[in-house]
């Protein structure tokens, strides 16, 4: 969606409620929850629990339709669980992450997934885990991941006191978000932000996050 692509979530959102109704069919509804999921994920309502309980009727819905669609139900579990770490409810995330997501899943839900499990461990390990994550993200082009990694790295650090680790982290993802400043021209309707999605706040036990850029796709 083209509001999402330039960060106008709030008209993304908007225009997503507007397509949602009963009389669509199932599997183009779950579509449609799971974008609207996602923009949510990228606004202040991100760990709101309306938010959780758009990603897990999309969820749902993806059930009736797995055979010729097979990634989109993990696709939606995992914006589930990226909404868990959010609302501060990580045994949950935790949950939606060990479901075996078994063949034809693409590779950005598998790395958004190692993402979520990075974030979820004890703070002495969370740092390194979420570095191989920015490793894995930089290789498979995905920027705003790597950006996410960083950030969250870079806090992981602060917890345990290792200041310039945190600092490093840091100093590298604003090189992502400079490199990328320019890549939708202002006269596309591009937002004044940061990689989609990258608001973030502590929750439970790890680093948390809301965003992808691949949205329900």
């Amino acid at each position: 969606m083209t509001h999402l692509a330039v960060g106008r979530v709030d008209e993304a959102v908007a225009t997503l409620r507007g397509l949602i109704s009963d009389d669509v069919p199932v599997c183009k509804r779950s579509f449609l929850l799971t974008n609207l999921g996602w923009a949510l994920l990228g606004s202040e309502a991100a760990g709101a629990p309306e938010t959780g309980e758009i990603l897990a009727r999309a969820e749902e819905g993806y059930a009736a339709c797995d055979a010729t669609t097979p990634d989109m139900r993990a696709n939606a579990r995992l914006n589930r669980a990226l909404w868990a770490l959010r609302a501060g409810q990580p045994d949950l995330a935790l949950s939606l992450v060990e479901v075996p997501l078994g063949e034809g899943v693409r590779p950005d839900v598998l790395a958004w997934t190692q993402y979520v499990r990075a974030a979820l461990r004890p703070a002495e390990a969370r740092g390194p885990a979420l570095e191989a994550v920015a490793r894995v993200a930089a290789d498979a082009g995905l920027e705003d991941l790597r950006w996410r990694a960083l950030v969250d790295a870079g806090r992981a650090y602060e917890v345990i006191d290792q200041g310039a680790a945190a600092v490093a982290r840091f100093a590298e993802a604003e090189e992502v978000v400079a490199a990328r400043a320019f890549d939708i021209p202002v006269d596309a309707g591009r937002a004044p932000s940061r990689p989609t999605g990258t608001r973030c706040g502590a929750a439970g036990g790890g680093a948390v996050a809301a965003g992808r850029r691949r949205a329900g796709l």
